[in-house]
């Protein structure tokens, strides 16, 4: 009797099943120890028969059926989700589009200008920087909208990025930072530090360069 054999007739003689003398056969080939287990186990199983029948409530199976059900997925999670059903376009792909879509959700709102005739205290995103040459005494006037800022600082390679000369824009009551800078005739790297730690480059920058750190400087010349 194999093991398969063995645990259906095992099966067979808890549900009593089997006729006396199958039974008898079946007794004699199990050791001292599996018998006793065997009638421990059939012990047990006509004590739990004898327990009072309990009726599940009506709406059981509804309430079931609402605390397992899914949970609504987030846009992010069908995107993916799609992505990885596409073999064409492959995780790299999906990964990318999926850190694409999130950079945008989250860096647009900085990145969106103020609607035509609106308040600046309408939207906390960012006006693009000003420059204009002559404008201050022939200084380069630079200004930036950011209402929730507690500092601005205009850096750049013109200042050693902030280390040999501290630049700092001065607020308005309508949420703009501005200075005037003179600087000579030339092309220059520039962005602006919000509250000491925030890197923020023009947006609307007609040259951008990457730096060594993974970011990008707006580029202006003055001729």
């Amino acid at each position: 009797m194999n093991a398969l054999q063995f645990d259906e007739a095992w099966q067979r003689c808890l549900d009593r099943e089997m006729g006396r003398s199958e039974e008898t056969v079946f007794l004699a080939r199990l050791s001292e120890a599996e018998r006793l287990e065997l009638f421990a186990t059939r012990a047990a199983l006509g004590e739990l028969e004898c327990l009072p029948r309990i009726s599940a409530p009506a709406d059981l199976a509804a309430r079931v059926m609402v605390a397992i059900s899914p949970k609504k997925q987030s846009a992010f999670t069908r995107l993916r989700r799609w992505l990885e059903s596409r073999p064409m376009l492959g995780w790299e792909f999906g990964g990318a589009a999926l850190a694409a879509s999130v950079l945008f959700v989250t860096l647009a709102p900085q990145f969106m200008t103020l609607p035509a005739g609106g308040s600046p205290h309408a939207s906390p995103s960012l006006m693009p920087v000003s420059h204009a040459p002559g404008g201050n005494g022939g200084a380069l006037q630079f200004s930036l909208y950011a209402p929730q800022a507690r500092s601005v600082a205009l850096i750049g390679d013109f200042n050693g990025w902030g280390s040999t000369a501290e630049i700092k824009l001065k607020p308005a009551a309508n949420g703009m930072w501005s200075v005037a800078v003179p600087l000579p005739a030339g092309s220059y790297q520039y962005a602006f530090l919000l509250d000491d730690r925030r890197w923020v480059t023009d947006p609307r920058a007609e040259r951008r360069v990457n730096d060594d750190f993974g970011r990008q400087n707006a580029v202006v010349t003055i001729i």
